[in-house]
């Protein structure tokens, strides 16, 4: 969910923007925080006392010169800051900072924070606090947006109040020295109009939590293994492949697909309950052997008498579809997180599955239920730790009536509260977690490199750190991370919904699932991942595999998972060699990620190798050379994924239009080949 630049990191522009690492000058002593917040000693303007507050925006030179001392009407003691901010189109004008220099507030762990201030204005409407921070000044450094809030303010002295927590929105050692930036106007027709604002007795106390508070770990102080990218930088495909040397097992639960609901969202069932999947669905399905799913939802909005009910037709369709049940997580309630089940409830379905011997054992508890974080719903628990508590009564039940269950429940990785605290306060009562690695890249503004091959290397370090995490938390237990949903999700050109928006799901978006799919197929990433969706509409292209409305087409998502399913051995084998690198540019300094990722697995009576390659280049085809130790190859077919316009509606007219062959030379134990430009190739050798 992004909105432009954040508070945060304009106010980083504002003062240079660059990062760098903490210096030997930073100091982590605290002193009083906010000094000169009554405003009682004398000044004229800020520039007076810029060691304690600044101005900071456009025209910095004129905004001094309307913060000025006034002694006319202060909340207390004999004066306040006046605040006098010109119409401006533009948020950054008249905006007042305590210094983050010399007067910032230098935060202790586990401690909760209240800024209060009184305003008045004389034109009635909302004012905006952001607290932000550096995690250093010598040199700069930026650090977390910790709180933003709008308040009303009239032209009497109003009393405000915001709250923040070290420990619980952010972490004491990343946000060394918090700053307070007060913005006097909000939205286009009080920016248009002159303002003035006044500030009086601004103050932050500190109140420590509680011993009974779980002490969270900071992922940064853990030790994360690195992805391995088993390629160094060069500038043609040179690759050598060890079919003797064996690194893991396959994961073959990493091209899953999830469904949206049985009758919800263009479900197989009806408003009534009645079966109505079309037999061409049924077949194109089955062709795709899926071999890991999640179905969610199923107390919510479906049509069915009772959730045992819910459950048995969840069993029918799966082997309808040859999903098998025992790798499908079931998650029962409310998709919005507004209803939740109680653990009597969730007992009974457990009960009732094992009972009919339906062969169900992965439980998911709730669904995104920090969606609150964006207003879209959340209603069904007040707080992560209401979450929490809920989680931990309901795998007791479900693991008294199932003890060979496995429990997982729903997490967003990069929000402390419902990521990292939620996994402190549970732990020991999941098996696995569902963090949902959506990519929200913009896919009319990125290069198509940048979202192919960066922006999946940034979701599968953030699911890196996560495993990181989940070790610490559970260090004698085994929990896995399933990726429930998952996929490209720009929004559209012009700001609709994701699932309206064709590059999620044409070349684009193909080509990104693929180096996902690839990485958790080869990498030690996560045990499953389900992409969302399996079924669409035809007018709803965003993630569009199966088309309801169209079913005996098919789409390029369809193509990638038949031909990844069918090329996906039992053993990852060893591959090392150079390719073309994609720059990071997160760092543009370091080395950057293989442009062609390669995949290498042998069948499991070593007759077959099969090798994936994708390349992530728009424009750039590369020439391909394979060397193969442990494996005489006697015959080679290649299938080619690719299509040329960025812009195509994903549901092809023409199978042929996206689906190819390209020529490959057999020479002893070494293949050539061109990989084309924006390509998936799938190569299967016979010895």
């Amino acid at each position: 969910m992004q909105h432009g630049m954040s508070l945060a990191t304009a106010l980083a522009v504002l003062v240079g923007g660059f990062v760098a690492a903490r210096g030997a000058g930073d100091t982590l002593a605290a002193p009083p925080p906010v000094q000169g917040g009554d405003f009682e000693a004398p000044f004229t303007t800020v520039a007076d006392i810029a060691h304690q507050w600044t101005a900071w925006g456009i025209d910095t030179r004129q905004m001094i010169s309307g913060m000025t001392r006034d002694e006319t009407d202060p909340h207390g003691g004999k004066a306040c800051l006046r605040v006098f901010r010109p119409a401006d189109p533009r948020e950054w004008r008249g905006v007042v900072v305590n210094s983050p220099f010399k007067n910032a507030l230098q935060p202790e762990p586990y401690t909760h924070y209240t800024l209060s201030f009184h305003a008045r204005a004389d034109r009635p409407g909302p004012i905006r606090v952001a607290v932000a921070s550096y995690r250093s000044v010598k040199p700069i450094e930026q650090g977390p947006q910790i709180a933003t809030h709008d308040f009303e303010v009239g032209s009497g002295w109003t009393e405000c109040q915001l709250s923040f927590t070290a420990g619980e929105d952010f972490y004491a050692d990343e946000a060394r020295h918090i700053y307070v930036a007060f913005f006097p106007a909000v939205g286009a027709a009080a920016l248009a109009q002159d303002k003035t604002l006044w500030l009086d007795d601004i103050a932050i106390t500190a109140t420590p939590l509680g011993d009974d508070v779980s002490r969270i770990v900071n992922p940064a102080t853990l030790p994360v293994p690195a992805l391995p990218l088993r390629l160094e930088p060069g500038p043609t495909l040179d690759l050598q492949i060890d079919a003797k040397a064996i690194v893991r097992p396959t994961n073959r639960l990493a091209n899953g697909v999830a469904i949206a609901g049985l009758a919800r969202w263009n479900g197989p069932f009806t408003a009534t309950g009645a079966y109505a999947l079309p037999q061409a669905a049924e077949t194109a399905v089955r062709d795709l052997r899926i071999p890991f799913s999640r179905l969610y939802g199923l107390a919510d909005d479906e049509p069915f008498d009772s959730i045992e009910a819910a459950i048995d037709k969840a069993a029918e369709l799966l082997d309808r579809l040859d999903i098998p049940r025992d790798t499908t997580a079931l998650e029962l309630e409310g998709v919005l997180a507004n209803t939740r089940l109680s653990p009597a409830e969730w007992r009974r379905a457990v009960a009732h599955a094992r009972s009919k011997g339906l062969g169900f054992r992965h439980w998911e508890i709730g669904n995104e239920v920090y969606v609150s974080i964006w207003g879209a719903g959340g209603k069904a628990f007040a707080s992560p730790t209401d979450y929490a508590d809920h989680v931990i009564a309901v795998s007791r039940s479900i693991k008294e009536v199932q003890p060979e269950a496995r429990v997982g429940i729903s997490t967003k990785p990069d929000h402390i509260a419902w990521g990292n605290r939620l996994l402190a306060e549970t732990a020991g009562h999941y098996d696995f977690v569902c963090p949902h690695f959506y990519d929200f890249s913009k896919v009319h503004q990125a290069d198509f490199e940048d979202v192919v091959i960066a922006a999946n290397h940034a979701r599968l370090d953030e699911s890196l750190r996560l495993k990181a995490l989940l070790r610490a938390y559970n260090p004698n237990r085994q929990v896995s991370i399933y990726d429930t949903e998952w996929g490209l999700h720009s929004s559209a050109a012009d700001g609709g919904k994701a699932w309206t928006e064709p590059r999620n799901a044409n070349i684009l978006g193909t080509l990104h699932r693929a180096v996902r799919m690839l990485y958790y197929a080869r990498e030690d990433v996560v045990e499953g991942a389900a992409g969302w969706n399996l079924f669409s509409m035809s007018h709803n292209p965003g993630f569009l595999l199966v088309a309801s409305d169209k079913p005996e087409r098919r789409s390029m998502l369809f193509w990638l998972y038949h031909h990844f399913s069918r090329h996906l051995g039992d053993k990852v084998v060893a591959i090392s060699g150079r390719c073309p690198y994609h720059p990071d540019p997160r760092d543009v300094a370091a080395a950057g990620y293989p442009l062609t990722p390669v995949l290498a697995t042998l069948s499991d009576d070593s007759s077959r190798l099969f090798v994936m390659v994708v390349n992530g280049s728009w424009e750039q085809s590369v020439p391909a050379r394979l060397r193969l130790a442990g494996f005489t190859p006697q015959a080679c077919t290649a299938v080619v994924l690719r299509h040329d316009d960025l812009n195509a509606h994903p549901l092809l007219t023409h199978d042929e239009d996206f689906v190819g062959t390209i020529p490959v030379t057999i020479t002893g134990d070494t293949l050539t080949l061109t990989l084309p430009a924006h390509s998936i190739t799938f190569l299967t050798l016979t010895n």
